[in-house]
């Protein structure tokens, strides 16, 4: 998740799309988003992954209930690059693979 969902998380999306792992959607939080993100969106989520830090705190403030719980991690990628990017692909893969570490090892 991030600020429009057009660079960063439609750019996970895409790498993890067939990846049979993982059923993903991306969004934004921002009004004009490409697909704005809705409380059934978190309520789906095992783990729901923002780009930074600041989106985990608008989710909050969106989604007060359908966030009680949730489990949520940010990759701490700043909004710098464009879609499908390979400096984007290489830190989402690689943030992923730390989220995923810790998140399957039950931390």
């Amino acid at each position: 998740m991030c600020g429009r969902g057009v660079r960063r998380s439609a750019t996970a999306e895409r790498i993890f799309w067939n990846d049979a792992r993982f059923k993903v959607r991306s969004g934004g939080t921002a009004q004009g988003s490409r697909r704005r993100v809705t409380a059934e969106d978190v309520r789906w989520s095992d783990l729901v992954v923002v780009m930074e830090d600041k989106y985990f705190q608008r989710l909050k403030e969106m989604f007060p209930s359908a966030m009680e719980g949730a489990v949520v991690r940010a990759l701490d990628i700043e909004d710098e690059y464009e879609f499908m990017d390979e400096d984007l692909i290489r830190e989402i893969e690689l943030g992923m693979e730390e989220i995923l570490s810790v998140f399957d090892s039950g931390e």
